[in-house]
């Protein structure tokens, strides 16, 4: 029987597989199997955002999390290419109301803690816009 292991993580859904049949013959199965040894046969990859990332393979803005939140919430966008970055935060009517990020960025992924101590309660809009293309997300400020 080959198992099959599903996480979910902030940069999407992975799947793990196992790398060869985990079931022993009947005169061979233990008294107990531990979680360390049935996971120790996976394989899991992922980004990790704390060194060294590789660079996204595409463009991506995340949903904003918490959310809804009250009063700091984690945007987190990737860019694959060396490229001129602006993201921005809109009220519902399209107003700008505040550039949080207008620099050229490397290619990578970037996390921006966004405080939203000075707003009222409410959704807002935040964009990501680069010569690569434009991405929006809803967030809803609950105080």
């Amino acid at each position: 029987m080959l198992l099959a292991a599903m996480i979910v993580a902030p940069q999407g859904l992975f799947a793990a597989q196992a790398a060869h049949d985990v079931t022993p013959a009947p005169a061979q199965l233990p008294n107990t199997l531990t979680l360390e040894s049935i996971f120790s046969r996976f394989l899991f990859s992922g980004v990790d955002i704390r060194g060294e990332s590789p660079a996204p393979e595409r463009l991506f803005l995340d949903q904003n999390f918490p959310n809804p939140f009250n009063p700091t919430t984690m945007i987190r966008y990737g860019v694959p290419l060396e490229t001129n970055v602006k993201l921005t935060i809109y009220t519902l009517l399209g107003t700008p109301i505040r550039i949080l990020v207008d620099e050229r960025q490397e290619a990578g992924i970037y996390e921006y803690d966004f405080s939203a101590l000075d707003l009222p309660s409410g959704a807002y809009f935040y964009r990501l816009q680069t010569p690569l293309g434009t991405l929006t997300r809803r967030m809803t400020v609950s105080k």
